[in-house]
Formats: structure tokens, C-alpha cells, sequence
């Protein structure tokens, strides 16, 4: 009410000051039309014509400075009333925030005079894991610190919550499937299984025709004429909304002061930021008097986007990515339900952004090699090998490499797609020199006529720079037959492996400090005069 009456307050000052600014103009032109120096026939002289002009200069200057004053002032009225407006609108759309309506039957045989605690459930938080990989030297342990991605956009912030990240998903059903006959020419049975998609996000800026941003603006978004969520705008008119799950919506943007638009938007991993322009109404902005709200049913919980398994952010007590000290201890055991204790209170926005906390580390023991493959690239990498590592309990998320205190890159851990060894790339090393040449090759008439024989030999030479001996993996490979007419035939592999299937060989060479080896290997080619075969 304060605010609405000081906005009726400048209106009425401006009313006055545009009156008054209109009869300064009325009296200008009044006597613009009447400067003409004459008097009837008879002509002015000089004393009059002076007098004359000295009042029409002196009032004039009086008009367009009262005229100057009045514009500044309603100037100054405008920029006021932006700024009420704007105050208004967030007042007014802080109001509109959804609300969850709560019906409890509570039944008791005496009388109970305690405080009870609720809790609820909301599809629009969760948490992504993410891995800090360090290794401080390669006579120490890896370093792995475990942490989490919190976000969330419920529409209420969070503020000093207590946190317990679980990586169960109530979402997912709890009944084993049961088989039903499967009669032919019947189609079968079909899976009921979904690989569960990474969380989809939509942001994006709101802004009016000259471009500047529009703070408060609400965001309704509409799947299959289904409100699924709404957010106003912050302070700089962005918003964000995360998680959805991939596919098409509708984005309905109102504002009070601009007219509202309704546009098609796609969810997709490629996170296309949305850029909204509103119009300015014809009238004044006033404040709409409606208030809504959304309630989500039992039904509406079913049908929502179904997170992966790590995606679900559990029980919160009521921009900027933040790291701090190591701060969760583990509540369960079990990797099908783990769940972390995070200590101490955490605040988290509702802006969808990702809030970083270090849960956990652990000193991992880790063989470290180097690996080279000179046949495609000379350079040398180093690899960690950490066996073991279910023990570490990983899961499916985004890892961060330090070698020596030094960025060096990130990959990505899957753990259903690790070997009985986990390797990871620590980028290349300079001080490990790889030349591979081709040593020796015999050109002749193969056993039967039109026959061509091929005999290749392979030198690689590797040379250690460094003042520490290493444990170098030298991968090359031996061509393999695509066709009966074409025939080959190992010569010598040295002390190389070779995998029958592929063709990969591979030496586990000990190389000691400034010292260097040579390994070699041949084969033979058969195969028509007629058949080109590329160079080797």
C-alpha cells in the first residue's frame, strides 16, 4: 500500500508539472505571434522598439528556463517511478511464488502437545558427483577428493539446511518385473527399463526493445499444456531452470509493465541460452490483483522426469561455484544407496546454478607408467593405473586431473565401463624421446608367380631424459589379412605381446635414468602383383 500511494503521489506531481509545462508553451506562443513591432500605420521609434524587445527577450528567457526546470523535473519523476515499478513488481511477484497446500489427518488416543516435522519432495534439486584427481609427485598417492554438484530451482531458497546427498531415486520402481507368456506371432514382452538421461537445463536473459534487462519477470513453462514450473527473473532479468528431462515446452514470459509472450523452446544437451524480448504496453503498468498457485499431486510426482542414479539431492531442512573444506561423511556403505552426511549448513539458491562441496578424499595407492604410441603420435603420456578401485565406491561423474600442483585436464568415470583396472591420461611428458623408423624392407617374386613379398622390419628407439627411472608401455601393431588372398606372417616380435585378434602388440619396457633401448619387429606380406597395397 506505501508503495502503490507514492506511485499515485508522483503521478499526480508529473500531471502538474506536464499542466504547467503547457501553459509555459501556450504563453510562448502567444508571443512569438505577437512580436511584431507596430503600432497601425505608425511606425515604432527607436526607444519603443528597444523597450519593446527587452520584454519579449526577458520573458522568453523566462519561458525556456521554467520550461528547462519543468522537463528536468519530470525527468527526474520518470526515473523515479522506473524504480517504484520495479520495486512494485518484485513485491508483487515475491507474492505469486508457488505454493504447496498440505492436508494432514492426524488421529491420536490422548492428547499430544509436540511439534511435528514435515517433509516433501521435489523433482526440480539434485546433485551431480564430480572428482578432484591430484597427484603430487610419482613416488606418492593419488589424491581423490570426492565432491558434489548441488542445485536446485524449487522456488524457495535454501538457507542454512542440513544436507544428506543420496544416490537413491524414488522415482524408480521398486517391484521386480515378472515375465508374461510370450505366444507367437505375439510381439514380446518389452523392456521397462529407460537409460536415465542427463539433467536437461534452460536459461536465458529477459530484456525489453532497448535491450536492458528485465528483473522479476515471471517464467511459466508448459509441457503439453501442463504447467511443469515457474520462476520470476532475478535481479539482472536471467533466469534458470534445472532438471528437465529433454524435449519440447512452451515458455510463457509476463511482466506487468510489458506485454506477456509466448515462444516454443527445445531442452536438449546442447543448452541453448533463450533470449526473451518483451514490449512495452501502451498504458501505464499497473498490478494485476490475481494470485496463483501450483499444487503437485501423487499423479504429477509419477510423471515426471525420471534423474539418473547420483541425481537426487535428499532432504534440505527447509553463482558462483564454492569450494570449501572437507565437510560429508559417509552414512552408508552400500554403492546401491550411498548416501553422504554433509556437516556443516549449506545455503543454496533456487537459480539452478552448481554449488561445489568437497565431501570426502582418500590417499589411493597408484602405479604410475608411461605410454606411447609412436606409429600415430610420438609423444609420451603418463597414465595412472589404480587396480582395486571398487573399493572407491565411484560413480558416474566429471573428473578434474592435477599433476604436480598443475592443471593438466579432465576425463570422465564411468564405472561400468571400467576395466579390472582404471587408467587415467595425466597428459604428455616431454622428457621421454620416441623415434621409429623403418629399419629394413625386402621387395621380391613371392613362391607362386604374380605374387608380391613384402618383409618389414621396424626399429623403435627410446631414450629417458629424465633423473628418475620409469615403466614405459610402447604400443604398435602388426596389419592383419582382410582378404584369403592376401597373406601375413609375424617374423619377430622380440619381447612383445600380441594380442591375435587385433594385431596390437605392445612392450613393458624398465628404463632407467638417462638411459635408452631399442626394440624391433618384422613381418612378412603376400599378396597378387595386381592388389595395391598402401605404404607401410
Amino acid at each position: 500500500l506505501r508503495l502503490i500511494a507514492e506511485e499515485e503521489r508522483l503521478k499526480q506531481s508529473q500531471a502538474e508539472l506536464r499542466a504547467e509545462l503547457e501553459v509555459y508553451e501556450t504563453e510562448r506562443k502567444i508571443l512569438l505571434e505577437n512580436s511584431k513591432l507596430s503600432n497601425g500605420n505608425q511606425s515604432l521609434n527607436a526607444s519603443q522598439i528597444q523597450q519593446a524587445s527587452d520584454m519579449f527577450r526577458a520573458r522568453l528567457l523566462e519561458i525556456n528556463q521554467n520550461k528547462s526546470r519543468i522537463t528536468a523535473d519530470i525527468r527526474t519523476i520518470d526515473e523515479g517511478l522506473k524504480k517504484l515499478w520495479k520495486l512494485l513488481n518484485k513485491e508483487y511477484y515475491l507474492k505469486q511464488s508457488r505454493s504447496l497446500e498440505l492436508m494432514i489427518k492426524v488421529e491420536c488416543s490422548k492428547a499430544y502437545n509436540q511439534k511435528l516435522e514435515f517433509s516433501f519432495y521435489s523433482p526440480l534439486a539434485g546433485w551431480t558427483p564430480e572428482y578432484d584427481i591430484r597427484v603430487p609427485s610419482l613416488k606418492a598417492p593419488l589424491e581423490l577428493i570426492y565432491k558434489a554438484a548441488v542445485y536446485q530451482s524449487s522456488g524457495l531458497d535454501w538457507k542454512d539446511v542440513q544436507l544428506t546427498l543420496s544416490t537413491e531415486n524414488p522415482l524408480q520402481s521398486q517391484e521386480a518385473p515378472e515375465l508374461r507368456p510370450w505366444v507367437l506371432p505375439n510381439r514380446e514382452q518389452g523392456s521397462r527399463y529407460e537409460k536415465p538421461q542427463v539433467a536437461g537445463k534452460l536459461e536465458g536473459k529477459v530484456l525489453n526493445q532497448k535491450g536492458e534487462l528485465i528483473p522479476f519477470a515471471r517464467i511459466s513453462l508448459y509441457e503439453n499444456n501442463k504447467l511443469v514450473f515457474q520462476q520470476n527473473t532475478g535481479e539482472d532479468g536471467n533466469f534458470s531452470i534445472k532438471p528437465l528431462a529433454y524435449g519440447n515446452y512452451s515458455l510463457v514470459t509476463e511482466h506487468f509493465a510489458y506485454n506477456s509472450q509466448s515462444r516454443s523452446v527445445q531442452v536438449n544437451q546442447y543448452e541453448q541460452p533463450a533470449i526473451i524480448y518483451l514490449s512495452d504496453k501502451e498504458n501505464s503498468p499497473m498490478i494485476e490483483k490475481t494470485k496463483s498457485s501450483m499444487m503437485i499431486s501423487s499423479e504429477d510426482i509419477q510423471n515426471m522426469a525420471v534423474r539418473d542414479v547420483t541425481s537426487i539431492a535428499s532432504r534440505g531442512d527447509a553463482k558462483r561455484r564454492v569450494n570449501v573444506p572437507l565437510m560429508a561423511e559417509s552414512a552408508s556403505g552400500d554403492i546401491s544407496n550411498l548416501q553422504y552426511r554433509v556437516l556443516k549448513p549449506q545455503s543454496i539458491p533456487s537459480d539452478a546454478k552448481d554449488y561445489t562441496i568437497n565431501m570426502t578424499s582418500s590417499s589411493v595407492p597408484t602405479n604410475y607408467v608411461y605410454e606411447v604410441v609412436p606409429k600415430i603420435d610420438p609423444r609420451v603420456y603418463l597414465r595412472a593405473e589404480i587396480s582395486d578401485w571398487e573399493e572407491l565406491k565411484l560413480l558416474p561423474g566429471l573428473a578434474r586431473l592435477y599433476l604436480r600442483g598443475n592443471y593438466v585436464g579432465q576425463t570422465s568415470i564411468d564405472p561400468n565401463n571400467i576395466a579390472d583396472t582404471l587408467n587415467l591420461s595425466l597428459g604428455h611428458d616431454k622428457g621421454i624421446n620416441i623415434q621409429r623408423k623403418l629399419g629394413k624392407e625386402v621387395r621380391g617374386d613371392g613362391l607362386f608367380g604374380g605374387n608380391v613379398l613384402r618383409e618389414m622390419t621396424w626399429e623403435i628407439e627410446v631414450r629417458n631424459l629424465k633423473s628418475e627411472a620409469v615403466t614405459l608401455v610402447l604400443k604398435d601393431q602388426i596389419p592383419l589379412s582382410g582378404k584369403e588372398y592376401i597373406k601375413v606372417k609375424v617374423l619377430n616380435l622380440g619381447s612383445a605381446k600380441m594380442d591375435q585378434k587385433t594385431g596390437a602388440i605392445h612392450w613393458r619396457l624398465q628404463l632407467e635414468p638417462q638411459s635408452k633401448q631399442s626394440v624391433q619387429f618384422s613381418y612378412q606380406i603376400t599378396y597378387p602383383e595386381e592388389v595395391r597395397i598402401s605404404d607401410f
